[in-house]
């Protein structure tokens, strides 16, 4: 909105808006629940809060994206 940008979603788009929201809201939720079910709570955690890194090191061999530093965001 700074931008002079709306926030409205172009009609293409919302299937895909949908599918992420779901695997990065909902199925996130549910995995962290069953994840304390079976690992005690700061492993858990330590888990969840370091997942942008185990993210960032699987896309290197499975969509070929090399970490970089100039793509760190502070």
């Amino acid at each position: 909105m700074a931008r002079g940008q709306g926030l409205a979603v172009a009609g293409g788009q919302w299937p895909r808006l949908v599918l992420a929201a779901i695997l990065n809201v909902t199925c996130w939720m549910v995995l962290m629940a069953f994840a304390l079910l079976y690992l005690p709570a700061s492993e858990a955690t330590l888990i969840a809060c370091t997942m942008p890194v185990w993210a960032s090191l699987l896309a290197w061999p499975a969509l070929g994206e090399r970490p970089k530093v100039l793509r760190l965001r502070w």
